[in-house]
């Protein structure tokens, strides 16, 4: 049994009293005329010390126990290695300083604190949040909030060294959640993001020396850490030699010495911690609890575009993801070469241990002395193509899995697996069916030393048959020197593998978990399996308090008059004699409904109950990121008037259907509704000129139509001349991945979705395309030579002649065949296919399948 080597990641090093200016900042008793350089002196506003001109071995230090709304702007600061800048706190309060974070535009990205262009720089000892009043319905939940954003937008060196972050207590950010889980959006928004953007001119940057300790993030959307950059080419393999497809090499771009360790994130909406761009470095000694819950699914710790990066000492559970895909503890994702995934403890998550995402080329990915307990599903998850896989010696724990998984929180969920592998959870899950490029080019792993215990009478196993025809991919398994104890699957299933398996009885030993991933890593978790607290992994030092209940929603009184700001559950609208709009609701039933959705706009306010109530009608707002809302005008009953806009005193109520007398209005995604005055009858169209939500113009008034121009792509040969081309259509924009994107010729690389959407005042065309969903393919294209026959009287000698070929097999009758000669020896009909091999795709048009009937005299090709 391997034994662990209990060292994890260094903190950073301590550095000497170094010279430098301390400045203060105090809420309270501080004013921005002071020189804030002593506790009695202090400046008050964040844009104060935001303007501090700080250098080597300056602090500027908060008064603990106050309190700040804004924003904390640190731009181009450069302390040294030996003298760094430090953002931190002062006083004897027991809180930490708080800074709220208030996001004038969520359409941009706005961090409580924003730390750009700047190293040697240390934040400890902060308390951030960045709520938003709007948090159910921007784009489908939140904005572009973080809490710190650390980022280079505006080099002027290529590395940016010393940036470390410890002790801060990040909680109730409101960040972009993306409902279908795959917005890149999403992915920077939430806790603590390190990020490298824009290409300056060609030069490459990087981070050096950067670390994240100590400290909790809790309740934020959609991440909770995460590290990218938009040098990240999947070109170029991280480690490799070469390039990317802008010339940089690896060593140019790569991230070194990352270290995030003894942190506590808990409660985020999806990836618990998003690993980019690392050399090594590692993630060690973090608890991790609760994420997926906001979107579909989510792993909570994934790596993408690294190498030789460890995952270690790590606490990961419940992962509650509600989707077939996604949601397990770990993922080597694409691009994760030399990954290390060791010493770490996963239970009870939607899945379980790991699920494996990568690309066929990655390989020397070690999986070992982890333990996994309570997996709801495919506990460890043989998915994407791959080159090598080794999991050795860990434990897994398979118990029960109740029928409904999420009864409190999504009671109508069922895992689709369940029925594909007719059993759940799945010991072990191979994919093979899935025909996507990721899934098609093989898998080679290493199982050995491992025990299963199980425990669940419904267990099974899901292995690739390795059949022709059926598989999509071939796996090749080998599974060697492991226990099992408890219940073998009686389906069948498990016979591939059960000679890899000593079967030990319906009970292990007492020592069974030691045994397997050794006696220092599981006295290291028998606190935690215990379900007791565990001091080695989390923040070691200062104190986090129970977090403050999130305020909900206020609850308006009838009668009074709505602020935009303001925010009630579902309300009946009135209007009084003046022309001023005003809400009633029941306070009783506020409170049954819990949090209400809201959407407003600068002439009006949109109310959303989650129940119903008498006299409303139903509302559905942002399914999957569109807007639908359903109403009634007044002439179909005054005590059922629901949601609509104000635009002066008129009140539009906007409907799913037209009715006699209604104009069509263009609202989100280009979808038609139709809207009425409030007595009934059409304004025409010189007042009709609209409203303003979200930055969209919408109008009642006819409108004229535009067809978008087509997105045109070129798949060529490897990846490196990939494009697409996104044309000129006078008054449409088009969007990738919601952003706007200009006409041009891009490089095309994985799945590009492009949208096309009128300008203001503008609706498409019946029947216009409006989207285009591009797979690009990254294999070079081979063109398969034909086989040759040879049909001689009789049949005993009739034979094809599989001609040597580059980037091809052949496979005769479904079975691979060598190069030569190959007798067939029969009359009849046979079939032979050339099939691309890793890495090369067969050329459009060019033929793949033949099939020739052998007689006595003459071949018929068909």
């Amino acid at each position: 049994m391997t034994t662990a080597v209990l060292v994890g990641a260094s903190v950073a090093p301590a550095v000497a009293d170094a010279p430098g200016t301390t400045y203060y900042v105090d809420a309270d008793k501080g004013s921005d005329a002071n020189s804030g350089t002593t506790p009695a002196t202090a400046v008050k506003s964040l844009e104060r010390a935001s303007a501090l001109d700080l250098g080597p071995g300056d602090s500027v230090l908060f008064e603990r126990g106050d309190q700040w709304r804004g924003q904390l702007v640190l731009e181009n600061l450069a302390g040294s290695a030996d003298s760094p800048i430090t953002v931190g706190s002062y006083g004897s309060a027991d809180r930490r300083p708080v800074i709220h974070g208030t996001s004038p535009d969520y359409t941009r990205s706005y961090a409580t604190v924003e730390l750009l262009n700047s190293e040697h720089v240390t934040l400890e000892g902060l308390e951030l949040t960045n709520r938003s009043e709007r948090r159910s319905i921007e784009g489908g939940g939140g904005g572009l909030r973080q809490g710190i954003n650390i980022a280079i937008t505006d080099a002027d060196r290529s590395v940016y060294s010393g940036i470390h972050v410890s002790d801060v207590d990040i909680y109730d950010v409101d960040g972009k959640t993306d409902p279908a889980g795959d917005s890149n959006d999403g992915k920077r928004t939430g806790g603590i993001g390190f990020l490298i953007d824009d290409d300056f001119d060609g030069e490459p940057v990087r981070f050096h020396d950067i670390s994240v300790t100590d400290s909790r993030i809790e309740r934020v959307d959609q991440t909770g850490i995460w590290l990218e950059s938009t040098f990240r080419d999947k070109e170029l393999q991280p480690g490799t030699e070469g390039t990317t497809r802008a010339g940089h090499t690896w060593d140019e771009i790569k991230f070194t010495d990352v270290n995030i360790g003894y942190n506590a994130i808990l409660d985020v909406g999806k990836n618990a911690a998003i690993l980019r761009m690392m050399e090594g470095g590692s993630f060690h000694h973090n608890v991790v609890a609760n994420n997926a819950d906001r979107v579909l699914a989510g792993n909570t710790v994934f790596t993408s575009y690294v190498n030789g990066a460890v995952v270690e000492w790590n606490q990961v559970g419940h992962n509650v993801a509600h989707a077939a895909k996604d949601g397990a503890a770990f993922d080597p994702d694409l691009d994760s070469p030399n990954t290390v995934w060791r010493y770490n403890y996963s239970h009870d998550n939607n899945y379980g241990l790991m699920t494996l995402c990568t690309r066929a080329r990655d390989g020397g990915i070690e999986v070992y002395q982890n333990i996994d307990i309570g997996g709801k599903g495919r506990t460890m998850n043989i998915n994407y193509s791959f080159s090598d896989l080794t999991v050795r010696d860990n434990a897994f724990w398979a118990k029960p899995v109740a029928d409904v998984e999420y009864p409190d929180t999504h009671p109508e969920y069922v895992n689709p697996d369940r029925a594909q592998a007719d059993g759940y959870p799945q010991l072990i899950w191979e994919t093979y069916l899935r025909p996507e490029a990721e899934f098609v080019h093989g898998q080679r792993y290493t199982y050995t030393g491992n025990t299963i215990y199980n425990e669940a009478p419904t267990a099974t196993f899901y292995l690739n048959p390795n059949e022709p025809g059926v598989s999509r991919q071939l796996v090749d398994r080998t599974v060697v020197d492991n226990d099992f104890y408890g219940i073998w699957p009686q389906d069948g299933t498990g016979a591939p593998v059960e000679d890899g398996f000593t079967h030990g009885g319906s009970t292990p030993p007492a020592s069974w978990i030691a045994d397997t991933v050794g006696q220092q890593v599981y006295d290291f978790w028998a606190p935690s399996i215990a379900g007791q607290a565990n001091d080695a992994i989390g923040p070691r030092s200062g104190t986090f308090a129970e977090l403050p209940k999130r305020p909900e929603e206020p609850v308006v009184t009838p009668g009074e008059l709505l602020s935009r700001l303001d925010t009630v559950a579902y309300s009946l609208r009135e209007a009084d004699g003046n022309g001023n709009t005003h809400f009633t609701a029941s306070a009783t039933k506020a409170a049954e409904w819990g949090r209400t959705a809201r959407w407003d706009d600068p002439v009006a306010q949109f109310l959303v109950a989650r129940e119903s109530f008498e006299g409303s009608t139903p509302v559905k707002q942002y399914k999957k990121g569109e807007l639908y809302r359903y109403a009634v005008t007044d002439e179909q009953g005054a005590a059922a008037r629901a949601d609509g806009f104000s635009y002066n005193t008129n009140v539009f109520h906007v409907l799913a259907e037209p009715v006699e007398g209604s104009r069509p209005v263009h609202l989100l995604t280009n979808r038609a509704r139709y809207s009425l005055a409030a007595e009934g009858r059409l304004l025409t169209d010189e007042i009709a000129a609209g409203w303003q939500d979200l930055g969209v113009l919408f109008h009642t008034a006819s409108l004229p139509e535009v067809t978008p121009a087509p997105v045109t792509w070129t798949d060529a040969s490897g990846s490196s001349s990939d494009t697409y081309t996104v044309p000129v259509t006078e008054h449409v924009a088009y969007l990738l991945d919601g952003a706007h994107v200009a006409a041009g010729t891009y490089p095309g690389a994985e799945t590009v979705a492009i949208t096309a959407v009128p300008d203001a005042g503008y609706l498409l065309a019946d029947g216009a395309a409006a989207g285009w969903t591009i797979e690009f393919s990254d294999g070079r294209w081979v063109t398969p030579a034909e086989v040759k026959l040879l049909d001689v009287p009789g049949t005993a000698n009739d034979a094809i002649i599989v001609p040597k070929a580059t980037g091809v097999e052949y496979l005769l009758d479904g079975q691979v065949v060598r190069q030569g000669r190959h007798t067939v020896g029969s009359a009849g009909t046979v079939r032979v296919e050339a099939r691309a091999l890793a890495g090369y795709v067969v050329a459009p048009g060019a033929a793949g399948v033949w099939t020739y009937e052998f007689s006595s005299s003459h071949p018929r090709n068909k």
